[in-house]
């Protein structure tokens, strides 16, 4: 079954991107009206984020974001078979000549991009235009047959994708030899314990600190790529330095701008995040160490939603 999905996602991969779109519209109504996935989830995360909007203006919200997301599924079809010159039209890099030169000079750097908008082109389009590709970080999916097409889809124009628990052996054989630009997409949710507490859209939240401790670690400058949708199937990407000595920064100071960069772009455009996935069901620990918890954003009392209710 698995091979014969794989067989069809190449194949649909071919369709013209209008067919695609048209195909997309009607999926997005029907998850609207038929078969609303993960309606109440959504709402929830949206009523917690936004709770000066009025009842109507989240449900546009919602609306909107299902057609983002609809996008997104099929865009990600299409990444399989996307020519070069095909994703560098669709999706515009600027400020990568910065990376390229940093690693023309033997130097390294951490990119950091986030589930916002078409992540996904973000990143493979990134090694489609730049000199130098955005390795990637990736975790393995349990269905094989389907991970691999997905990291085949990402590797497609020189990015190497290293599997999470291989991170630092990684980095450990690469940072002494030739430079590189390693991609992380950050944004998920670790477990409690484990992650720094801060105040993000309005709830106490754990935020994984990986790209942080890389960079302080290797000493590796940091990006941010932002992405902003033009029109539907184009976006803009820009490269943008959070900073080139993370040795300098305060404990805590690279996740905090990073996280907060993303709330800033999902306050100006909400429907372009991933409002499906139950960001916030977990409950600050109350013995978690001082090491662990904002000072400049605390965690808010409020964090855990019952998704349940």
């Amino acid at each position: 079954m698995s091979k014969a999905l794989r067989f069809l996602i190449k194949l649909l991969s071919r369709i013209p991107f209008w067919i695609f779109y048209v195909k997309s519209y009607f999926f997005s109504k029907v998850l609207l009206r038929i078969f609303p996935y993960r309606k109440k989830v959504i709402d929830k995360n949206l009523e917690s984020a936004f709770p000066e909007k009025s009842k109507k203006e989240r449900i546009l919200i919602r609306r909107k974001f299902y057609s983002f997301f609809m996008d997104f599924i099929f865009e990600g079809i299409k990444q399989v078979s996307i020519s070069p010159d095909q994703l560098r039209k669709r999706m515009v890099y600027e400020g990568y000549e910065a990376i390229d030169s940093l690693i023309d000079s033997g130097k390294s750097a951490i990119v950091i991009t986030y589930h916002y908008s078409d992540f996904e082109w973000a990143f493979v389009g990134y090694s489609a235009a730049a000199k130098h590709p955005l390795n990637g970080i990736y975790q393995p999916m349990k269905n094989e047959v389907l991970g691999d097409l997905i990291v085949r889809s990402r590797s497609r124009f020189g990015a190497t994708m290293i599997p999470m628990q291989n991170t630092y052996d990684f980095m450990n054989d690469h940072s002494k030899k030739d430079a590189f630009a390693l991609g992380l997409i950050p944004d998920q949710s670790p477990i409690p314990a484990k992650g720094y507490w801060m105040e993000f859209l309005g709830r106490g939240t754990p935020v994984y600190r990986g790209p942080e401790n890389l960079a302080k670690k290797f000493d590796l400058a940091v990006y941010t790529i932002d992405v902003q949708p033009v029109k539907r199937g184009y976006y803009k990407a820009k490269v943008e330095l959070l900073t080139e000595k993370p040795l300098e920064c305060e404990d805590g100071w690279i996740t905090e701008m990073f996280m907060k960069r993303l709330e800033s772009k999902i306050i100006e455009k909400p429907e372009q995040y991933l409002w499906s996935h139950k960001r916030w069901k977990h409950t600050m620990p109350i013995d978690l160490p001082e090491n662990q918890i904002s000072k400049k954003y605390p965690p808010l009392n409020k964090n855990k939603i019952d998704y349940k209710n």
